[in-house]
């Protein structure tokens, strides 16, 4: 995100101040967790959840940044899920709530968060690394500001409804209604894939890192898939997806953004 937030808004880098602050926060939080300090860690992760909204909004809030892309409804998503998560995980291992929360808090911070990293960050990158991304104002005479702005509200709404969807999915986890819960959060990102081109259809990129981003959203939505089917084999299930899809996805782009910035591009085909 401290990379691809300037990118894709136009206004300036993390500075460095942004950049130590940063590790600070990680690193006390994994201080925290080497010496079983539950708490401490939690709190260092609220701080840094909380660095990470303030650092998207000074960039968009900048008068130089251009308009963000509709996808990005679902950082803020995201960083509300790991919030919400992290409040709730707090207060129910210090049982000032019901245990049946304490799974709600978790699976939002550690799943929720990511997913919705995932479908804005890769919901927007994804379909354009791979060269299918949709042209979703329809190129005709008298199309003006005015209509693509609508159109553009249009898509962030119903993202943000999507990720509402979401949000809620882990309620229903947690109140023993898992099957649902699973059905709706696959729903969810196998609807957003489909939406912004990433799915079905494969590539038209030449490259390895094209087809392996591909095969790495595939595997993204039909692991979600598979935990609404074989719920009991909830741990199996989520390897699909965070090492079939996430870990994958992580390489491939990584890999464009290395070899890119460093005047290797040609390598990647």
């Amino acid at each position: 995100l401290f990379t691809s937030i300037p990118r894709f808004s136009g206004a300036h880098h993390a500075n460095a101040v942004e950049v130590l602050s940063m590790m600070v926060i990680l690193i006390s939080i994994f201080t925290f967790l080497a010496l079983g300090i539950w708490l401490g860690a939690s709190i260092s992760y609220l701080a840094f959840l909380i660095s990470i909204g303030r650092f998207i909004v000074a960039r968009f809030r900048k008068e130089m940044a251009s308009r963000e892309p509709a996808e990005f409804v679902w950082l803020p998503m995201g960083i509300l899920h790991g919030i919400i998560g992290t409040l709730i995980y707090i207060a129910a291992r210090l049982r000032w709530t019901p245990v049946w929360m304490f799974e709600v808090g978790e699976e939002m911070t550690e799943l929720g968060l990511i997913i919705c990293a995932v479908l804005g960050i890769g919901g927007f990158l994804g379909p354009r690394l791979m060269g299918r991304q949709k042209l979703f104002i329809r190129p005709m005479k008298g199309n003006t500001l005015e209509r693509i702005a609508f159109v553009r509200k249009k898509r962030m709404a119903i993202h943000f409804i999507a990720g509402l969807v979401l949000f809620s999915s882990f309620w229903l986890e947690g109140l023993e209604k898992r099957v649902l819960g699973f059905s709706l959060r696959a729903a969810v990102i196998t609807f957003e894939f489909i939406w912004t081109g990433s799915l079905p259809f494969p590539p038209r990129t030449q490259g390895l890192h094209a087809k392996l981003l591909w095969i790495s959203i595939w595997m993204v939505a039909l692991g979600s898939w598979a935990l609404a089917l074989f719920p009991d084999q909830e741990k199996a299930m989520l390897h699909i997806i965070f090492i079939g899809g996430f870990s994958l996805m992580i390489f491939a782009v990584a890999t464009v953004v290395v070899l890119s910035h460093c005047g290797e591009a040609a390598r990647l085909e």
